[in-house]
């Protein structure tokens, strides 16, 4: 597993991180809370006391979370990978992966060829998988880029912080929220846009209900597995994600 991680994780060889099976520290932390005046128990509208249930905690919720000193690449590696891949193309009526092009270029480096034939090797790859559709997210990038400029137009009285890693959303949600949030821009990675356009666009061109596609993406960097599964991307404000797995180019050379 260790050939899946960061270059960072790899050297440090250091266990700080938790898997998501194990304790969350978040209740052991005590605050003080004065002890109310008046008790107020709700009920339901036939008289019946309010059954409470667990509260349960998302893998989205664990990896935005400053609780404890954890390597999320862990949890994520563990959450999306290729055998999860499978699975999750298992019974599906259409399945779709994107492919960014800096991976394309990676892989074509590593096996010593072309940037044409590396992308043909994935692509036959994926579809000797299943796979129904193998797709660029240049093609998301033609969009994102054209709606920064329009972004950058309509606010120039401000200034616009745009980012290619996911990693700095969330150290800007986590660590500077006030400040830096108003100025963060609103467009869509080439990942998402991808996710939207296979989840909506293709769902309605074909006549396939979203929750019978599948979209995978191979990216060059583990962050886009956090941008994944946020819930700014589930579509149509469903439980289902726009992008349902991420896997690393390390992982692609590696099958």
């Amino acid at each position: 597993m260790d050939e899946g991680f960061s270059g960072t994780v790899r050297i440090s060889n250091i266990s700080d991180f938790i898997a998501p099976n194990l304790n969350c520290i978040i209740p052991l932390e005590t605050k003080t809370v004065e002890e109310p005046l008046v008790a107020v128990r709700k009920k339901q509208p036939n008289g019946s006391k309010i059954k409470r249930g667990v509260v349960k905690i998302s893998l989205n919720d664990c990896l935005a979370c400053s609780g404890c000193i954890t390597s999320a690449e862990t949890v994520l590696v563990e959450e999306q990978s290729f055998s999860r891949l499978l699975d999750g193309m298992s019974g599906k009526q259409l399945c779709v992966v994107t492919v960014s092009p800096q991976s394309v270029c990676s892989i074509a480096v590593k096996r010593q060829m072309s940037v044409s034939e590396a992308a043909k090797l994935i692509a036959s790859f994926f579809f000797s998988k299943g796979v129904h559709y193998v797709i660029d997210s240049s093609f998301g990038r033609a969009f994102s880029l054209e709606e920064a400029y329009n972004e950058y137009c309509s606010t120039s009285s401000r200034p616009v912080l745009v980012s290619s890693c996911p990693g700095f959303v969330c150290y800007a949600e986590k660590s500077h929220g006030a400040f830096l949030l108003p100025f963060l821009s609103k467009v869509r990675s080439p990942q998402a846009i991808c996710g939207a356009l296979v989840k909506d666009f293709l769902s309605r061109k074909l006549g396939v209900p979203v929750s019978d596609i599948y979209h995978a993406a191979v990216m060059p960097c583990f962050d886009k597995k956090l941008e994944a599964s946020r819930r700014d991307f589930y579509a149509h404000d469903s439980e289902i994600r726009e992008t349902d797995c991420v896997i690393s180019t390390g992982m692609t050379l590696v099958i």
